[in-house]
């Protein structure tokens, strides 16, 4: 009897995303942190450090995007224990990075929120993810 030869099964394929990892990207204008609704993270810009198959990304933001982030936002990120450095977006929040310095969107109207002593940080941008491990790309 010669060999058995078996059919090779064909690998199932998952839908791959737009974007794939160290793709450079920007935040479409009109999407809110998710966190602080009053807070638009439109024109952030950085580049896609993982991804998964459902379409999240996880991005780690260029130092010009950090360096241009309302102030509000980086103390508000300090209060509740959440990283400044990056968060996770869906694929129609984001689009590829045209280049040149981030556009960001301002605040037209800041809201307060009071201090509840607790952490209040989400997956998006919790001090377990990924993000809070520095890593420098370039």
């Amino acid at each position: 009897m010669k060999g058995n030869i078996m059919a090779k099964r064909k690998k199932a394929q998952t839908p791959l995303g737009r974007f794939k990892v160290r793709d450079r990207v920007r935040v479409k204008h009109g999407v809110k942190d998710e966190d602080y609704p009053d807070m638009p993270i439109g024109g952030w810009a950085g580049t896609i450090v993982k991804s998964d198959r459902h379409g999240s990304y996880e991005i780690r933001w260029s130092q010009e995007t950090l360096d241009r982030i309302y102030p509000v936002f980086k103390k508000r990120c300090d209060r509740d224990g959440l990283i400044l450095e990056g968060c996770v977006l869906g694929e129609d929040e984001l689009e590829p990075d045209p280049g040149g310095p981030p556009d960001i969107e301002q605040p037209t109207e800041i809201t307060p929120r009071p201090n509840t002593g607790r952490n209040t940080a989400t997956p998006r941008r919790s001090k377990s993810s990924a993000l809070a491990v520095p890593t420098r790309s370039r």
